[in-house]
Parts: structure tokens; sequence; C-alpha cells
């Protein structure tokens, strides 16, 4: 069973501006009502990584942990922020301005919360916000709350309050940092590691856990990323085009999806997670070509010109030049630049002029051009046929 490090996500770039942003909220006296999705507010582990990465951005901050047989919120809370369990609040107005509660900052996960505690805390919300807005900020403790929407009132943001939704933070170099570890530990190498970390970049997106798993059950060249998405696609969505919302919020047509985890912003586009949607219409073929062509192409092209300097050092100029006016004319849809010859070009020279004395500098050309070909084409490859042309390229690093 995998085992999964919650706290390391909230250290990535994106995740951990979220929660820099949630502590600069709170430094400057307003109380933040980070707003999280249900996949990671029902997830006791991940919205605890968050409330304790929040935590430790205050020199002087304290996880809250009320409990139901405390009393009702308001008193389970003052007890928790108190230091004298004799005397502590028992009201919100008392809880802001207590001694012990002055200016610092008290962190309470609601996950954490019994469900008699649950059901009070949208009404505490509301009540925190008006004593608040009445009290001067250096005269008054600050608090932050994990939260679902559905436990944060949307009359709550005001001076005093600050709601803060999760979207729109993950990007893909999140999500290539995380599995990037995962990957390196199994047998792929080289350039397909790197088409695998950006094939699970790109199927997985914002999903931490099945970038994850994918990077833990890929190991192994026959395994295509078909079969490992296959396995998430629990849920058909229908391809409903997503309007962009005002800023920072998640479109109110689409809170459901997004509780769920299947719609968020990638790099500032709203969209479904690709294991939410059929695979009709080529969808997820042309995600792995997408990740295919960024990797693979400009890696082709390192190897073609390493092809094209040998075929000139073994021809030299004269000959060379001579080769690529003979295949300009009798295939005139080639590029005649003799400072770049296209590798449907060279394969035709080395096959012409060397024939089968030189079976591996024949072999790699044919390699490089049909892996050239189908990508050019929208085409992605099998993972046996990238592993070919690893295996047929792999003389030309010697």
């Amino acid at each position: 069973m995998i085992e999964y490090d919650f706290a390391e996500l909230w250290r990535l770039p994106g995740p951990g501006s979220y929660v820099r942003e949630v502590a600069r909220l709170a430094r400057g006296g307003q109380h933040v009502l980070a707003i999280v999705p249900k996949y990671i507010a029902d997830n006791a582990e991940y919205s605890n990584a968050l409330s304790v990465a929040i935590a430790n951005q205050f020199d002087d901050s304290k996880r809250v942990l009320p409990s139901a047989d405390q009393g009702h919120l308001s008193v389970a809370f003052g007890f928790e922020v108190s230091y004298d369990f004799d005397e502590f609040p028992t009201t919100v107005d008392e809880l802001i301005t207590h001694n012990d509660v002055v200016g610092r900052t008290f962190i309470c996960n609601a996950a954490d919360l019994d469900a008699e505690h649950i059901a009070e805390l949208p009404n505490f919300l509301r009540r925190l916000d008006i004593e608040s807005r009445l009290v001067a900020r250096s005269d008054r403790g600050t608090m932050v709350f994990v939260v679902g929407r559905e436990h944060a009132p949307d009359d709550t943001e005001s001076v005093a309050t600050a709601r803060l939704w999760y979207w729109d933070r993950i990007t893909r170099w999140d999500v290539a940092a995380l599995v990037a570890h995962t990957l390196s530990a199994r047998s792929a190498n080289g350039v397909i590691a790197e088409v695998r970390l950006e094939t699970i970049v790109e199927l997985a997106r914002w999903d931490f856990m099945l970038a994850v798993d994918m990077a833990d059950s890929w190991t192994d060249d026959e395994s295509g990323p078909e079969t490992l998405l296959a396995q998430e696609m629990l849920e058909i969505l229908p391809h409903t085009p997503i309007r962009r919302s005002r800023s920072g919020q998640p479109p109110e047509a689409f809170r459901d999806e997004w509780d769920r985890g299947v719609v968020e912003a990638w790099h500032g586009e709203p969209c479904y997670k690709p294991a939410a949607l059929s695979s009709a219409g080529g969808r997820h073929d042309r995600l792995v070509w997408s990740a295919q062509a960024r990797v693979l192409m400009p890696w082709i092209e390192v190897r073609r010109v390493r092809v094209e300097r040998i075929v000139r050092e073994k021809l030299g100029p004269s000959r060379m030049d001579a080769a690529i006016d003979e295949f300009a004319t009798r295939f005139p849809a080639i590029d005649n630049d003799s400072s770049t010859v296209e590798i449907a070009t060279l394969a035709r020279i080395i096959s012409a002029r060397f024939g089968n004395t030189e079976p591996r500098l024949r072999a790699t050309a044919r390699a490089l051009r049909k892996a050239r070909n189908r990508l050019s084409h929208l085409e992605p490859l099998t993972q046996a046929a990238i592993g070919e042309l690893v295996s047929e390229c792999a003389w030309l690093a010697s």
C-alpha cells in the first residue's frame, strides 16, 4: 500500500504559495477561512498536513482541538486557547480579546471537530466575524480555519475575515517534482523516465495521489498509461466547457466537481481531470502524444544532428552536398537547405550511399524518421516503440 507524504505536498511551490498567503492574511490581522475541496477537507491526513504547514509559518501559534465533552464550540475553543483551565473565555467576544489570545494565531482544522461542533461551526464563524469587526486588530487574536465550502458561510467575508479558496495553485512543475523521486527509484531512466514523468503529469494533472499511484505502478515498458488511467475512471463526465469565474474561486456551477477533485484550474485554465472524462475522440491519446512530443521531439532533433555530423564526416563536404542536391531533385518536397538536413533525407542518403555497410547508422536513421513522422502526425508512440527507439540510438552517446 502506498503511503502518501502529505506534508511534502504543502511544501511544493504551488501549494506552498497557498500556505504562505493564508499566513500573510493572518499576520495582517484577519481571521482566515482556508476553503479546500471536499476530497482534501474529508481526508484527515491531507487537511491536517495543511494545518501543520500553516502553523509552522508562525512563531507563536497553536493548533486548537476542541472536544464536544468540553461543551459548546465557543466554550471548547476558549478552554483550548487559555492557559488557565479554571477561568477561560466562554463566549466569542471574550474569546478574541482574552489575554492568552491577543497577538497570537490559532489554527483549527474542521476535520478535527466532533459532529456537534461541526453543526455549530457556521454560526460560530459568523459570530467571530461580527465581533471582530468591533475590535482593533492589535487588541485581539487571529483564527485560521481549514474548512470545506459547506462550513464557510458566504456572509463571513469582511475586513475582519478573509475567505481564501484553494484554487489554481497547482502547476505541472509541482506534480513533476513530487513524482520524480518515485520514478527515479524504478527501472526507467534517461529519456524513458522523462517521457513517463511528462505523461503522468499530463494525465494526473493536479491529482497528487493519482500521480504517485501511476509513478509507483508504471514499472516496465509494457504497461502503458492507458491501463493505469483506466483504473481511476470511476465516473464519466460530459465535456461541458467551463467558463472562468471571478479570480481566486472555482466557478459556482462546477463547485461540486471541484469538491470531488475532477475540476480545477490548470495553469490558469479551468478544466476537467482527464481520468474523469471519457476517452472518446482520442482525448487521452492526444494528452499522451502531447507529453511524448515535449520530450521526444527535441531528443530526436539532437540525435538527428549527431547522425548528420557522422554522415558528413564519412562522405566529405562535396559528396554530401551532391547527395543533398540529388535527393532534392528526386524528392522536391524535402528541404534543400544544406545547413540542416531533414531526417528523412538523411535516411535516404545513408541507404543510397552506404547500403548495408553501415547497418547501425542506417537502422538509427530509420528509427528516428519513423518516430518523428508518427509524432508529427499527432500519433503517440507505444511504450515498446519508445524503448526500441532509445535502444537504436544508444550508440550515439558513446
